[in-house]
């Protein structure tokens, strides 16, 4: 293993210098970052930025060009879901509209060039490394769902808190998925948030509290689409972990409905 980093420098004294990244063999600034992937790690503060690709603007675009650009936003553990998924539904209509690989209509030609014009601001959104508190004395889980007619998703939350009576509330990972090309009623689609949700919480493993899982929906439609899920749900969680929050205290709305860059806190 080669090229270690880390903010704690007492962590790389014990380490040869030719195993130690080359950047944290000096003092790095606030505003210096190491490259991990599509991340920039930057150690002082701490936080992550997710770097994107940024296409040249042209008047002609054409469907494989924007299906390439779209699957080269790397978002593996879902920290900018919420705007990754607005990208995903603009591929999506672009296959309901039936054109074929080659230039983009007007209309869809202009809605490209201004999800283009907000890939640049993903650099801007600093994201904390950490997820606990120093010392925690209780961790809680906060899992959230929801859905849309274009979308859904869900979105785990680690709540930390010390002896001293601090409070950290991190997201700590998300996942989406487009809504199915068939037309699927909302309630069902709550559903499957719900569902998608469960499923986020077995990568856990950590001494947990407790665990809250919330959600917006309160329909049920006894279907066999409705009760396959419920089995599922009722064998991934405890169902005494379930509430209910309001729609606009409801972080996983973001996901099912999509947001840009320029609209999320940056800080």
């Amino acid at each position: 293993m080669r090229k270690w980093s880390s903010n704690h420098k007492s962590l790389l004294n014990s380490l040869p210098q030719e195993l130690v990244n080359t950047k944290t063999s000096i003092q790095l600034e606030k505003k210096d970052s190491i490259q991990i992937l599509v991340f920039k790690w930057f150690p002082q503060p701490d936080v992550f930025s997710i770097s994107s690709k940024i296409p040249p603007f042209k008047d002609v675009v054409t469907k494989r060009e924007v299906a390439s650009t779209v699957a080269s936003i790397y978002d593996p553990i879902g920290l900018i879901s919420s705007i990754v998924i607005s990208y995903k539904i603009f591929l999506q209509r672009l296959w309901l509209s039936g054109i074929g690989w080659d230039n983009l209509p007007s209309s869809l030609l202009q809605k490209w060039h201004v999800l283009v014009s907000q890939l640049s601001l993903i650099d801007d959104i600093k994201i904390n490394r950490r997820v606990i508190i120093n010392n925690p004395t209780a961790i809680e889980v906060h899992g959230f769902c929801d859905a849309s007619q274009h979308a859904f998703g869900a979105c785990l939350y680690l709540r930390s808190v010390n002896s001293e009576g601090e409070i950290s509330v991190q997201l700590l990972c998300s996942k989406s998925r487009v809504a199915p090309v068939k037309t699927v009623s909302i309630p069902l689609l709550e559903l499957c948030g719900t569902l998608l949700l469960s499923k986020l919480l077995p990568i856990l493993n950590l001494s947990i509290e407790r665990v809250h899982l919330w959600t917006d929906s309160k329909i049920c439609l006894w279907k066999t689409f409705v009760a396959n899920r419920v089995s599922q749900i009722q064998d991934l969680t405890d169902v005494n972990d379930w509430k209910h929050v309001a729609s606009s205290d409801n972080p996983a709305d973001l996901i099912s409905r999509g947001s840009n860059p320029e609209s999320l806190d940056r800080d």
